[in-house]
């Protein structure tokens, strides 16, 4: 059995974060991901780590793309719970964490891409192993908003005004939409930011639609007392948390608070669902940023990892930038 067939066999009958799930990968890389594994000497898996090599002319690379944010390692819970948490011992924690990422930079270092760029997930935070192998490590941040408790007091009141506003301007639908219309707003919103649109829309349309036939995702969609769409938000979920992960506004409409109305709907209904967490899948653009925190949402920090085996690479990649 292959590292890949271990792992789709581990996520058949176990939870996993939404970004690592075997139909998820299969959507964005097109099938073509496969997984590190880290066994004990019985052979039994005790981590994952799924990836993807981009080609690009001579160059390979292992790192995320479209659509996920957060890659990682998958820990194998029964194992985990019932020979490391039950230790009660941190030394024995951190010995498996270490033994684990230890493992997994080896692994890199066999593979010798071109270069390798990780985002873990923020519950995995163990770098020392990977740095020890010469990745650089940066802290990046995303924000999270918990919805086992009252949240909306927790708003700025600048965002309460903001919000109470649009819903007597704005009105906001779940099936009303037309992908093609939404893609094209997505793409004038990388516009004018002054960059292109990274996916093509065959492969928006397929995410879109195969979360949601999965009931694992839901799209809200903004329109004025015209019809016309103001903006537009994609959030997909997991068993515990929801994610903020496409989203875009129609600058040619006036309704500047589309935005804010989207994302609170989106958080309302993923509350009502039974979701614990709901993921900003945040950005450290300054402005972005500040609009999170008027959600009262916590800071909440992930390890981004990378490492160039080329230097020739790493030079392009860095004149590029």
């Amino acid at each position: 059995m292959t590292s890949k067939q271990k792992y789709i066999e581990y996520c058949n009958n176990n939870v996993v974060t939404l970004f690592m799930q075997p139909w998820y990968l299969d959507i964005v890389y097109n099938g073509n991901w496969n997984v590190m594994v880290y066994e004990n000497d019985a052979h039994l898996p005790l981590a994952f780590i799924p990836y993807y090599i981009y080609r690009q002319n001579f160059f390979k690379s292992i790192r995320p793309m479209n659509f996920i944010p957060y890659q990682g390692v998958v820990i194998n819970k029964e194992y985990y719970n019932e020979h490391i948490l039950a230790s009660n011992s941190l030394h024995r924690l951190y010995s498996f964490e270490n033994s684990a990422a230890e493992c997994f930079a080896s692994q890199i270092d066999k593979i010798k891409p071109s270069a390798c760029f990780l985002n873990f997930s923020p519950e995995f935070f163990c770098a020392t192993p990977f740095i020890q192998h010469g990745f650089s490590a940066n802290v990046k941040y995303t924000y999270r908003l918990d919805l086992t408790k009252e949240y909306f007091n927790g708003f700025s009141s600048a965002m309460r005004k903001k919000l109470r506003k649009a819903e007597k301007e704005l009105s906001v639908t779940n099936d009303d939409f037309d992908l093609k219309e939404i893609f094209q707003i997505l793409c004038s919103t990388y516009n004018k930011q002054h960059e292109k649109i990274s996916y093509t829309f065959d492969r928006f349309q397929h995410l879109v639609t195969s979360a949601i036939n999965r009931k694992q995702g839901k799209m809200f969609v903004c329109k004025d007392s015209e019809n016309n769409i103001a903006a537009a938000l994609f959030i997909v979920w997991d068993d515990s948390t929801a994610y903020s992960l496409i989203g875009g506004s129609n600058y040619e409409n006036n309704h500047r608070d589309a935005g804010a109305l989207l994302q609170y709907q989106s958080i309302d209904y993923s509350q009502k669902i039974g979701l614990k967490t709901y993921d900003f899948e945040g950005s450290m653009l300054k402005g972005v940023e500040s609009f999170f925190q008027h959600f009262g949402a916590t800071r909440t920090p992930y390890i981004s990892l990378n490492k160039y085996y080329s230097k020739i690479y790493q030079y392009l990649r860095n004149l590029k930038h």
